[in-house]
C-alpha cells in the first residue's frame, strides 16, 4: 500500500514472482502491506485522483506479468500458470 500524489492510494498484490496486480486512485484502504488477499476480498473503495479529479469517483487496475504490463481482459478466466 502507498500513496501517490497524481494517482491516490494504490495496493499492489504479488501473485506470484511473475505477475502483480496494481489497484489505484483507492480511498478507504481496508488492507496493509504484507497482509494475505483472499479472493474476492475487499481492498478499499473508489476514489479520485488529483491527476483525473473530474471523473469522479473511479479506480485504475493493471496487470503486470513479467514485468510487462498486459490487458486485463486476457487475464479472467486463467490460472497464474496461463497467463
Amino acid at each position: 500500500v502507498s500513496e501517490d500524489e497524481l494517482l491516490g492510494t494504490t495496493v499492489k498484490i504479488k501473485h506470484s514472482d511473475d505477475v502483480i496486480s496494481i489497484y489505484q486512485s483507492l480511498k478507504d484502504v481496508t488492507v496493509k502491506a504484507e497482509d494475505k488477499i483472499l479472493q474476492g476480498q475487499i481492498l478499499g473503495t473508489s476514489g479520485t485522483s488529483k491527476l483525473e479529479s473530474d471523473l469522479g469517483n473511479h479506480v485504475y487496475f493493471e496487470l503486470l506479468v513479467k514485468n510487462n504490463a498486459i490487458n486485463p481482459e486476457n487475464a479472467f478466466g486463467k490460472t497464474l500458470s496461463e497467463i
